[in-house]
C-alpha cells in the first residue's frame, strides 16, 4: 500500500496508508493545496526571481562592495601606519 506524501509537525513524512488512487491521508488532506504541480518548466516563484538579479545587476553590487572594502581597508591602513 502507498504511504501518505503528507509531512508531520516535525517534518518526517506521514506513516499512514492510502488508498491507491490518494496521495494525502485524511490528516494531511491540507497539504495537497500547498504541493506545486510536477513539470519541467520553472515555477511562477522561480521565474519572477531570475529577472530579478541579472548579471549587470550583480556585477556592479560587486564593484560596489569591492569599492567599499578597499576604502575600509585603506582607512584601517593608515590608523595602522600612525600606530608606528
Amino acid at each position: 500500500m502507498p504511504r501518505c506524501h503528507g509531512n508531520t509537525k516535525s517534518g518526517s513524512r506521514c506513516k499512514r496508508t492510502i488508498a491507491e488512487d490518494e496521495r494525502y491521508c485524511s490528516l494531511h488532506a491540507g497539504q495537497a493545496t500547498d504541493e506545486p504541480e510536477e513539470s519541467g518548466e520553472p515555477q511562477e516563484s522561480e521565474a519572477c526571481c531570475e529577472s530579478l538579479f541579472d548579471t549587470d545587476s550583480l556585477d556592479a553590487l560587486l564593484a560596489l562592495a569591492v569599492g567599499g572594502a578597499l576604502i575600509v581597508a585603506a582607512i584601517a591602513f593608515r590608523r595602522v601606519i600612525r600606530i608606528f
